[in-house]
């Protein structure tokens, strides 16, 4: 399922959940070998630049030991918004929907993936819109970016309770 941001007609975000995560997780492993050997192609034509190379070495090397995990038996989310509308009511309105369509799928918990900085804030935010942060692992692939530590953070949402529906009028900006 995609949900996509429009804000006076032009694109600025989006959102997909993979509802179906027994069909997700065996198009991931079939994609694999795809994607790898795509890859090595790529790297033995020279297509990579130097800091496509780096996050593919870090991928190879650190990228597994760096993932938190993950609820087995939930719908994954993904979304991404243009830098300007990461905090307005366009991406908010995204998630509600979201979360409006799955449980009306009868999927029991959602889940996703973000990088964050280690703030207790940002644990208490999930909290408070009704997700759960389950683990959390430090990522070196920003080290060059930032001197803060970075987090790879799995947040889940069930969604099997009513209660832990929110309207969008009560889910505030970030």
């Amino acid at each position: 399922s995609t949900w996509v941001g429009e804000v006076d007609g032009e694109v600025v975000g989006y959102l997909t959940a993979c509802r179906r995560w027994n069909r997700n997780r065996l198009w991931s492993i079939a994609v694999i070998p795809k994607l790898l050997a795509r890859a090595l192609s790529q790297i033995f034509r020279g297509c990579y630049d130097a800091k496509d190379r780096k996050f593919l070495r870090w991928i190879i090397a650190q990228g597994w030991r760096e993932s938190p995990v993950t609820p087995k038996r939930s719908a994954h989310f993904h979304f991404n918004a243009h830098k300007n509308h990461r905090r307005m009511n366009m991406m908010r309105d995204l998630i509600v929907t979201m979360l409006d369509e799955l449980k009306s799928a009868n999927v029991p918990r959602v889940y996703g993936q973000m990088a964050t900085f280690e703030t207790r804030r940002g644990d208490k935010l999930f909290e408070y819109m009704g997700w759960k942060v389950i683990d959390k692992k430090r990522v070196t692939k920003y080290a060059d970016v930032t001197d803060r530590e970075v987090y790879l953070t799995t947040i889940v949402k069930d969604l099997s309770h009513a209660e832990t529906q929110r309207r969008k009028e009560d889910i505030p900006l970030a």
